[in-house]
């Protein structure tokens, strides 16, 4: 079971663990397990990934047949695709 381990900030970084990954290898059809790290910093619209919404993501690999290598393209884009759909921050003059 995908847990989220640590979500922790430090120095504008924000570091995201999840233990228990898993999915199914294109090539063998045997269980790909492993562990899943997140850094990155938010820059300056301060738009964050949701660490839930992630988790629930990283969740409906345990199901599908993809190749260890394309994983870290996958959270990528939907992690883009997520800061994305926020509204970027107001300023007041």
């Amino acid at each position: 079971m995908l847990d989220l381990v640590r979500e922790e900030s430090v120095n504008d970084r924000i570091h995201l663990k999840f233990a228990g990954f898993s999915s199914i290898c294109r090539y063998d059809k045997q269980k790909d397990t492993g562990t899943i790290e997140v850094t990155y910093c938010p820059g300056p619209g301060r738009r964050l990934v949701d660490s839930k919404k992630l988790l629930q993501y990283l969740n409906s690999f345990e199901k599908r047949e993809i190749a260890m290598e394309s994983i870290p393209i996958e959270i990528l884009k939907f992690c883009i695709e997520e800061c994305l759909k926020q509204q970027p921050p107001t300023r007041y003059a």
